[in-house]
Formats: C-alpha cells, sequence, structure tokens
C-alpha cells in the first residue's frame, strides 16, 4: 500500500514541477513568434521595428542563450533607428550590441559600440541615455582591469563614472550606483581615501531611503577597505575602523548574505591582531555558517586562512586538514565554473546540430526527387563493382588466413606488454600521488608567500620548482622588537630528496630564530650548521649522509636602520642608488660534512657576519644558484651572475612588479627549449623606512 501512495506522488510531483518550466518556455517562444509577426509586416513604423527587434534581441541574449542571433537583431534595431532618425533609440540599439560583446568577455567590441552610444546620446540631448552610456564604458574597463593593466583600466573607469555621476546629482535612484561605481574605481586605484568618501555618501543614501540591504553592503564595503588599508599600511587605527564596521554585521541579531563573510574578515583582524584563539572562533563561525547557505567562495576563503593561522601556532594537523578544505572548495569553484561554460555550450551546439539536421534533410529530399532517373544507372554500376570485388576478396582471402595466424602470436604478446605496461603505469600513477601529497605538506608547513608580503608588501618572489616538490624553499620572520629576517635556502639536490632535507631545514631554523631568539645572521648559520651536522649524524670519521644546504640570510633593523647578512655559498646583491653592491658569501657550506679536509668539528667553522646601512627604498636580492646555472641562449651555456648583473642594472629604475615579470620572461627567453637545470628561488625586497 506504501508504494502506490509513493508512486501516486511520484506522478502528482513530476507534472508540478515541470509544468511552470514549461509555461515560461511556451510564454517566450509565443511572444517571439508574435514579435516576428511584427517586423514582418512592411507597414509597420520604423521606430516600432526597432523596439521589436531590440525586445527579439534581448529574448536570443537571456533565455536562448544564442548571442550570435541576439548581435544580428540588435544590428537590425540600429538601422531601423537610423531609418526612424530617433537618436535615443539608436544609441539605445548599440549600447544593446555592447552588452552582448560584455557578455561574452569581448571588452574591445563592447567599448567600440559603447563609445558609438555615447556619441549618438550626445547628439540626441538625452542627458539619462547619455550617463547610461558613461557606465557601461567604466563598467567594461573595470572589468578590462581586473585582467590587466588595473591603473590605466581603473583610471578610465574613474573618468567615465564620474562623469555620469555629474549628470545623475539629481537622479536619486540612479546617483547611488554610480558613487558604488566610482568607489570601486579608486579601490582598484589603492586610492582609499577617496574610495571611503563616495562609500559613505552612498551609504547617507541607503540611510535617508531606510533600505537595509544598501547599509549592510556599504558597511560591510567600508569595512572591507579599512581592513586592506590596514594590512597596506600596518596602522591600527585603520584595523579599529574595520573593526567597528564589521562588528555589528557579525554579533548583531540581523544577518544577512553577508554575514558569513563577514565573521571571517573578523577572524583576519583577530589574526593581525594575533588573538590566535579568537581568529579560529570567528573562522569557524564563518565556514560553518557558509555551509548553510553554501557560499563556495566564503568557505575557500575562510579554510585557508584558519590553516594559515594553525600554521602559525604550530598546529600542523590541523593546519593540514583546513588546508585541504581550501582545495576541495577551490577545485569546487572551478569544477563548477567550468561545468557551466560546457553546459552553455552543450546546449548551443545540440540546437545548432538540430538546425544542420534539419536543413540537410529538406536537401536531401530535394537530391532524392532530383536523382530518381538515375537510379537504375546506378544499380548496374553497383553490380559491376560486386562481381568484381568478389573476385578481389577471393584472392586477398588467402593472405588474410596467413595473417591471421600471424595476429595470434602477435596478439598474445601484446597482451603481454599490455599487462606490463598497466602495472609500470599503475605504480607511475602511486608515485606521483604520493609526490602530489607530499607538496601539499611541504607548502603546509613551509613559509608562503603571502606570509613575507607581509613582511615586505613591495616585494616579488621567482620560484620555479625542477620537478613537483623542490629543494630550495624560502623563510621570513618578524621579531616581537621590530627585525624582519628573511632568508634563501637551497638544499642538496632537487625533487623527494631536496624536499625532505628543506623540511629538516625549515623546522631548525624555526627552533634556532623563533625559539631562541637568535637574530645574528652569522651565529644563525652557525647554529644551523653545528643542528644539520647532528640531525644527518655526519660524525668525524664516517659520515651516514653528505646532505647540507646553501643559505643567504638578512636581519633588517628598523630601528637602528641597519642592515646584517651572513651567507653561505649564496651572495647577497644590493641595489641602492642606481649602483648595484655584491657581498660575497662565504665557501663553508651548512652541513655536507664541508669542514677542513671534511674533518674537525664543526662548531670551528665561522661565518662572516655584514653589517651595512640602511637606506632608502634600497633593495636587496637573494637567490639560488638554479637561476643563474640554467642553460640555454645561442650556444647553450650557463646564464651566469654577469648576465643577472646587467639585469638588475638595466632595470634599476622598474617597480618591482614589472621587475618580477622581467626576470620571468629573461628565464624563459634564455631557457628556451632547454630542460630545466635545477630548482629555481629569487627574491627581491625593497627597504621601505
Amino acid at each position: 500500500m506504501k508504494k502506490i501512495v509513493c508512486y501516486i506522488l511520484l506522478f502528482i510531483t513530476i507534472p508540478s514541477a515541470v509544468t511552470p518550466v514549461l509555461a515560461q518556455q511556451n510564454k517566450v517562444q509565443n511572444e517571439l513568434d508574435s514579435l516576428l509577426t511584427v517586423t514582418s509586416k512592411s507597414s509597420q513604423t520604423d521606430s516600432l521595428q526597432t523596439l521589436a527587434f531590440l525586445r527579439i534581441s534581448d529574448i536570443y541574449t537571456f533565455f536562448v542563450f544564442d548571442y550570435k542571433l541576439a548581435v544580428e537583431y540588435a544590428g537590425e534595431a540600429s538601422q531601423y533607428a537610423q531609418k526612424a532618425n530617433n537618436k535615443v533609440l539608436e544609441s539605445t540599439a548599440l549600447r544593446k550590441l555592447g552588452n552582448i560583446y560584455y557578455l561574452r568577455y569581448i571588452y574591445d567590441k563592447a567599448v567600440e559600440y559603447y563609445l558609438s552610444a555615447l556619441k549618438v546620446a550626445e547628439e540626441s540631448g538625452n542627458k539619462q541615455i547619455v550617463a547610461h552610456s558613461l557606465n557601461n564604458l567604466g563598467n567594461v574597463y573595470a572589468r578590462m582591469a581586473e585582467i590587466s593593466n588595473p591603473k590605466k583600466n581603473y583610471s578610465k573607469a574613474l573618468e567615465y563614472h564620474l562623469r555620469a555621476l555629474e549628470i545623475r546629482k539629481n537622479d536619486s535612484e540612479n546617483r547611488v550606483h554610480s558613487l558604488l561605481n566610482i568607489n570601486n574605481a579608486y579601490r582598484g586605484l589603492k586610492q582609499y581615501p577617496q574610495a571611503i568618501r563616495y562609500l559613505e555618501e552612498a551609504y547617507d543614501e541607503y540611510v535617508a531611503r531606510k533600505d537595509n540591504n544598501g547599509i549592510d553592503l556599504t558597511q560591510t564595503s567600508l569595512g572591507e577597505i579599512y581592513l586592506q588599508w590596514a594590512k597596506e599600511t600596518g596602522k591600527t587605527e585603520y584595523l579599529n575602523t574595520a573593526e567597528k564596521y564589521f562588528k555589528e554585521r557579525a554579533l548583531g541579531e540581523r544577518h544577512s548574505s553577508r554575514t558569513s563573510s563577514v565573521l571571517v574578515y573578523m577572524g583576519e583582524i583577530r589574526f593581525l591582531q594575533k588573538q590566535w584563539e579568537e581568529a579560529i572562533h570567528f573562522y569557524k563561525k564563518g565556514i560553518e555558517l557558509a555551509k548553510a547557505t553554501n557560499e563556495l567562495e566564503t568557505i575557500k576563503r575562510g579554510s585557508f586562512q584558519i590553516s594559515s593561522t594553525y600554521k602559525e601556532t604550530g598546529q600542523y594537523k590541523e593546519a593540514l586538514e583546513y588546508y585541504k578544505l581550501y582545495r576541495t572548495y577551490k577545485d569546487s569553484l572551478l569544477s563548477e565554473k567550468s561545468n557551466n561554460q560546457i553546459t552553455e555550450l552543450n546546449t548551443k551546439y545540440e540546437t545548432k546540430k538540430k538546425e544542420k539536421d534539419i536543413e540537410l534533410l529538406t536537401k536531401d529530399n530535394k537530391l532524392q526527387q532530383a536523382d530518381m532517373s538515375k537510379q537504375q544507372l546506378i544499380i548496374n554500376v553497383f553490380i559491376g563493382i560486386l562481381v568484381l570485388v568478389i573476385i578481389v576478396a577471393l584472392i586477398l582471402y588467402n593472405r588474410f588466413i596467413i595473417k591471421k595466424r600471424l595476429n595470434i602470436k602477435l596478439d598474445n604478446t601484446n597482451k603481454l606488454l599490455l599487462q606490463k605496461n598497466e602495472l609500470i603505469e599503475k605504480q607511475k600513477e602511486n608515485i606521483v600521488n604520493s609526490i602530489d601529497y607530499a607538496k601539499t605538506m611541504q607548502q603546509v608547513i613551509i613559509v608562503q608567500e603571502n606570509d613575507i608580503q607581509k613582511i615586505f608588501p613591495d616585494s616579488l618572489i621567482f620560484y620555479k620548482p625542477k620537478d613537483i616538490v623542490s629543494g630550495d624553499f624560502y623563510w621570513s620572520h618578524k621579531t616581537d622588537d621590530g627585525k624582519a629576517i628573511i632568508a634563501v635556502i637551497d638544499c642538496t639536490g632537487h625533487g623527494v630528496p631536496g624536499a625532505f632535507m628543506s623540511i629538516i631545514a625549515n623546522t631548525l631554523l624555526n627552533q634556532i630564530i623563533r625559539q631562541t631568539n637568535i637574530t645574528t645572521p652569522s651565529e644563525i648559520l652557525s647554529q644551523l650548521n653545528y643542528a644539520v651536522y647532528n640531525a644527518l649524524h655526519q660524525n668525524k670519521e664516517r659520515s651516514l649522509s653528505d646532505d647540507g644546504l646553501d643559505i643567504a640570510l638578512c636581519c633588517i633593523d628598523y630601528k637602528n636602520k641597519t642592515l646584517e647578512y651572513a651567507g653561505a655559498q649564496h651572495p647577497l646583491y644590493i641595489l641602492t642608488n642606481g649602483e648595484l653592491k655584491i657581498v660575497k658569501a662565504d665557501i663553508y657550506t651548512i652541513g655536507g660534512g664541508n669542514f677542513p679536509s671534511k674533518k674537525g668539528d664543526p662548531k670551528s667553522i665561522k661565518y662572516t657576519n655584514h653589517t651595512l646601512a640602511l637606506e632608502a627604498g634600497m633593495r636587496l636580492f637573494l637567490f639560488t644558484d638554479g637561476y643563474i646555472d640554467q642553460f640555454g641562449g645561442p650556444e647553450k651555456r650557463k646564464f651566469g651572475s654577469g648576465n643577472l648583473q646587467r639585469l638588475l642594472l638595466d632595470n634599476k629604475d622598474k617597480s618591482i612588479s614589472e621587475l618580477n615579470q622581467i626576470v620571468s620572461k629573461t628565464h624563459e627567453g634564455w631557457k628556451g627549449t632547454v630542460a630545466q637545470t635545477d630548482d629555481i628561488l629569487f627574491i627581491g625586497v625593497t627597504i621601505d623606512l
């Protein structure tokens, strides 16, 4: 009886779920048929034809997703608007074309049509239409700024949005949208005071309207700006202001779709204040709420932040757990985006395929009627060919029998080879999966790029492992008294052996610097040398391991304006006042049994401590030998330190971000088709006094 009831409910539920979708499709199809009927009548006015074509273009854009037809009908609308000499409709049609190309990510074409729409709108004298065109241009340049040339494109977006605001100053509804757009452009340009000014105007407008969603949007955005400003400047007052805006959103009774994101931001504030437990508390609350509302981006960001917090407190197991969660949601977001694109493309493909099939069937019917008189001739020719084929088949049959016997033997051999290949592939897959997991563990344990950029905001990192995991890594730390320590380390070998050695070296550096608070570079290297010697049992008579590492390490004392450096095999390059200074490293490596004659007490090895005065704008470059040892160029030789020095001097006036691209492109150009020689790590930091 229960099964019968379930079947009845199933047959009732399915039609009720499908009916609204079918009804919507029928409604759109009926509207489209009616509009096409209007456009087919020559008696209609040009203005009415324009409006019909504009609506048809909208249907193909937002319901059918056939952008090609959407462009064709918007183009028809533009032509009829010109015939009617209606500048408002013509500008609207041109903006429609720009919108379609904007949705297709073809931004240069979108700009072309938006500019044409602006010109026609200005000729019409209709200020509202002019403002719409200016707003479209601002939006497309803001989108372009997210891809390339942010300063240039955000400046262009700002220009158009400011012009739109001037026109909309008495238009309350549209004015607030222009204020938000201007705020977005200033944020992109990192001009935060101006961004805050326009965002506060928008906030006042929403308060006057009693628009809770708008109030929530602007308060959250103000908090985001002050938080970013605090990260870039390190100023406590900006962090406090950000917390003020977030606190009501995070702790109040009124929640919105932004609450989970705000909780994660509160966690970031506590992280910056080094209140680790509270930071973790907010991160977990934000992630939990985001899971309930399926906000994947917030889950991804919160998971990454909580992983970083656990890592900072030395809780590596928990850090790894949340890093895996971050990777899962990161992959999920990419997969969802790809699936949406595939679904849309597949829908378009099936539609085009059906149209093509109908076209082919029509052509086939015509051909059948035209060829009826030739069928008898074709049959006769076919019989002749068939007889010939039979004769050839008899000749070939004998050869087939012989080849079949040989193929049986060959098949047995191939099956054996296939089984062996499958076994090899499976073993290879297991090895690669293990190394990938090792890479994840190495990424969690060792310092990451954003950790360095917190200490040195104006910095570049060119990091290119030779294999999946690397023996090169970087390390940084900021002491409680404000000193900044940065190092690049090159462990023996590369790949898995180098990665194991990098984890050992990272652990020893944490013990020496973080736990014992030693900050003198030469003393750090001496302690590290002795620690590696003991950890790898590199005794006087017989060494169980010759592994070791090379290192360049700097300690920047902002208070006393001094720079201390010590190096084992790796020098320090300093670019200041247009000149490049090279501070040489000591010849002794760290560990590896490289003591005099490979014997003696490791404590007898002393490293030189270089002390220099800090200068504003001074740039420090630390690197492993992978960059200069790369083979390539016309003569397939090493890049060499001379080429690197010329590269830095030739680009001494470039910004650090531009230099980052130059370092990468120079390496790729030199390497060409030659295989990568070794792990590569190149770091540059600008000293900001």
